[in-house]
């Protein structure tokens, strides 16, 4: 039987410090008082009971949630995948909220998020090089993002556990694709082969950064790494990249065949201006 497994790597949906900043208004310092009481001041900004309870609220600034813009990002991009007659039997994501976020409403909206646990695996974070020098996030643990709902499998042994990823710190970019290549190659060798496959494949779906959708595929695919830095600006959010094992057993990213999406960006409604107007 030819190995027909394929993988999916999707970006997560748009994220609250992106759309709100750390400048001129630090989302969090705007919605969150000293009791860490939340109230959001803006629609696309998660409701109450969208925003988990951490031990400290303060641990959002540096793991941000989906905006909800990004949780219908994540949903359209399950509805065109199932629409399109993909199916997963594996789900793995980043331990970063947005990410296991994402994994689970492209799960819902394909109606398999209570068949299919998600893989929360640290070694798919992100490059730990210039962004993140004055330290890591605080990531929740798999028990309390299933505490908070999400189907994560609890039992899941990490290729690379979060005191390894931490060693990573001031990796350079050919050691930040090494370790993405480890991760996903480890993933998917440890995986049924061979007659072991189901009828739709066993397909395999990570959700994480980005950045991460080069580091996790050039040396997939037979390529060397890239020197040059983070490509996260050549991925929008929610972008999907399909990669293939062809008959020869080596692995080639081809086209997803399903539709992306495009929309405007939306400014803060200033409605004051119309009383200053003058003709």
């Amino acid at each position: 039987m030819l190995n027909r497994r394929e993988l999916y790597i999707i970006r997560h949906g748009e994220r609250c410090d992106q759309v709100f900043g750390t400048n001129k208004l630090n989302w969090i310092q705007a919605c969150f008082d000293k009791d860490g009481n939340y109230n959001r001041f803006d629609l696309n900004l998660p409701k109450e009971n969208e925003i988990p309870k951490r031990d400290d609220w303060r641990d959002f600034a540096k793991d941000a949630p989906l905006t909800r813009l990004g949780t219908f990002q994540a949903s359209i991009t399950g509805e065109e995948l199932a629409e399109s007659g993909v199916n997963f039997s594996y789900a793995y994501c980043s331990p970063s909220f947005r990410c296991v976020q994402t994994t689970h409403f492209v799960l819902k909206s394909m109606g398999i998020e209570q068949t299919v646990k998600i893989n929360i695996e640290p070694g798919l974070f992100e490059w730990l090089g210039e962004t993140y020098k004055t330290g890591a996030p605080n990531w929740m643990s798999p028990m309390q993002i299933k505490n908070y709902g999400f189907n994560v499998n609890i039992d899941y042994k990490p290729i690379m556990n979060v005191d390894k990823l931490l060693e990573c710190f001031g990796e350079s970019c050919v050691e930040w694709y090494q370790r993405s290549f480890k991760i996903v190659s480890s993933i998917l060798s440890s995986l049924p082969s061979g007659d072991n496959f189901n009828e739709k494949g066993d397909n395999v779906l990570i959700v994480a950064h980005g950045g991460s959708m080069d580091p996790l595929t050039r040396m997939l695919t037979g390529k060397q790494p890239n020197k040059n830095g983070d490509l996260a600006d050549l991925t929008p959010f929610c972008g999907v990249l399909r990669v293939k094992c062809n008959n020869d057993g080596k692995y080639g990213i081809v086209d997803p065949s399903i539709r992306g999406f495009k929309h405007l960006s939306n400014f803060v409604y200033q409605w004051q201006q119309l009383n200053e107007y003058i003709e």
